[in-house]
């Protein structure tokens, strides 16, 4: 007997809605246009910017604290996302907003058949 992952992760979903185990998060997606326009006075290309708010939920499954002075990071956590939570692809170098604090994506990993991201984020 085949698993049934689309009708599973519902189940799941709405189990975490119920137990309000979701933490809101929020990430900003700027996409540059390219342009050939140099302005000389502030050094940059102009262009315009395309920004998209993408509002989703997470799962905090671990938080912790190290004292390390090596230039990492202070505050390391895993999240946990499911894959219909999201319109986009998580990756290394993103920033993620959830418990009033910016986190950055360290490490990004996908579960079999797409059925959940398993992501470690860090502060300072």
């Amino acid at each position: 007997m085949a698993i049934n992952i689309p009708a599973t992760l519902i189940k799941i979903d709405k189990t975490l809605i119920a137990q309000k185990l979701y933490t809101p998060a929020t990430f900003s997606e700027v996409k540059q246009s390219s342009s050939t326009n140099y302005d000389p006075i502030t050094g940059t290309y102009a262009g315009t910017s395309d920004k998209t708010d993408h509002s989703f939920n997470i799962v905090v499954l671990d938080e912790s604290r190290n004292s390390s002075s090596d230039g990492g990071y202070n505050v390391t956590a895993q999240i946990m996302i499911l894959p219909q939570n999201i319109s986009f692809e998580p990756n290394t170098g993103q920033d993620f907003a959830f418990k009033g604090k910016c986190w950055s994506v360290v490490s990004v990993k996908l579960s079999p058949q797409d059925s959940l991201w398993e992501i470690t984020v860090g502060r300072l």
